[in-house]
């Protein structure tokens, strides 16, 4: 049996696919609820969709948040990140997403703002994903 695939999502796609139901960043969510991936992610991270799911205009529940947040705490795998310097970024907000996937050693970062981050085969959006991680939709 194949390891599943090490990924990162961007809060983009996170924010993306808990509202639309059948985008393809909704599709990722539903195969990170069905354990399809590993979704790594640091202390950075979660403050960071904590933060943003709470915002009004997404009109998302506490609660569920906190059970969404929690179910990646318990399946997900903790990076913890020491900040780089290279290469320069246009938003260091970024930064920690990337640091995450090369620290972390991730198959993909997923992302909906591939223009704000580095090239790599890796760094891809989430159309791409549903075609280059198998498992994701099997």
């Amino acid at each position: 049996m194949r390891a599943r695939k090490r990924v990162l999502l961007d809060t983009n796609v996170i924010v993306s696919g808990l509202l639309s139901k059948s985008s393809p960043p909704a599709i990722l969510i539903d195969n990170l609820l069905m354990l399809k991936f590993v979704l790594l992610y640091s202390t950075e991270t979660i403050e960071e969709y904590r933060d943003v799911l709470h915002r009004k205009k997404f009109g998302f529940d506490s609660d569920d948040i906190s059970t969404f947040l929690e179910f990646i705490r318990i399946y997900g795998e903790e990076v913890v990140i020491i900040p780089s310097k290279y290469p320069k970024f246009k938003d260091e907000f970024d930064r920690k997403f990337y640091d995450i996937y090369i620290q972390g050693e991730a198959d993909f970062l997923i992302t909906g703002n591939i223009k704000h981050l580095p090239k790599n085969k890796g760094i891809i959006t989430p159309k791409q994903a549903l075609s280059k991680i198998r498992p994701l939709t099997e």
